[in-house]
């Protein structure tokens, strides 16, 4: 694993050397550099919260389900470009952790062959070029038995997994939400919201959007109202009038804008 760009083993080799630097006193963080990194990169954002969610996630008690969390997490690169993906892990290693003969990248005792299962399903998808059928038939199963692995005091409402069918469309209203925080819940809610946006199709993905602007803007209007500060005022009204830009379809669908306007949210939401 000496060259290796697989993203699970690069956060886990960061985190150590942050260790190490938090241990020794070190001013410098790798960390809030790992971090500041995913934050401003769509692409390194999407694969870490898919990784997130594969090693964090509580065991599926049926298979469906745990298919059904796989082609989620797919769904969320599906934009992505295999060689884009590798070239910002390649930075992301030189960057923060230098080259094969500085540190050697390895994932921690436990999650090494998980995180090649993920690695090997996303490039499957992703790369035109990948043609190991069997690698990927492997590594579909392994992760499969991994979220379907047995653990203590596992318990199912048989009734809630497979409501009957007179009751199904009410199931499905009622718990949609339900399931996908419970099975998301890795994730912090901003991170859940902005997960969830990424995979919906089209039309609910065009009103969450909306929405999210929508959301935006009031909250900005409630800082302008509340704030003293002339300068604040100023920049909260540049903030506000680009967010009410008149945007094309193309990019107001895009994860890029998607990203920028939770972003925005945040930073608004901690000031």
């Amino acid at each position: 694993m000496k060259t290796t760009l697989n993203f699970g083993a690069l956060k886990d080799t960061i985190t150590k050397k942050a260790a190490i630097e938090l241990a020794q006193e070190n001013k410098k963080s790798t960390l809030v550099d790992f971090l500041e990194s995913v934050r401003t990169s769509p692409v390194l954002k999407k694969q870490f919260l898919v990784y997130k969610n594969f090693e964090k996630t509580k065991p599926f008690e049926h298979t469906r389900l745990a298919e059904r969390f796989i082609e989620q997490n797919l769904q969320a690169l599906r934009d992505v470009q295999w060689e884009d993906l590798m070239e910002q892990n390649a930075s992301l290693r030189q960057n923060l952790l230098g080259g094969p003969d500085q540190c050697t990248v390895m994932a921690s005792k436990g999650n090494e062959e998980l995180f090649e299962n993920i690695n090997t399903i996303i490039e499957s998808r992703l790369n035109k070029r990948f043609t190991n059928i069997d690698a990927d038939v492997k590594a579909y199963g392994a992760l499969i038995e991994h979220l379907t692995r047995k653990v203590e005091a596992t318990e199912m409402n048989e009734e809630k997994e497979r409501p009957k069918a007179n009751r199904f469309w009410k199931y499905i209203t009622q718990n949609a939400l339900g399931y996908f925080n419970e099975r998301f819940e890795a994730l912090d809610p901003a991170e859940r919201d902005l997960f969830k946006m990424m995979i919906s199709e089209h039309k609910e993905k065009h009103e969450g959007v909306i929405k999210l602007r929508e959301d935006l803007i009031k909250l900005i209007e409630e800082k302008i109202a509340a704030s003293k500060s002339r300068e604040d005022v100023v920049i909260l009204e540049s903030f506000r009038q680009k967010v009410d830009k008149q945007v094309g379809e193309d990019k107001m669908m895009s994860d890029e804008y998607i990203m920028s306007c939770f972003e925005l949210k945040k930073a608004l939401m901690e000031r």
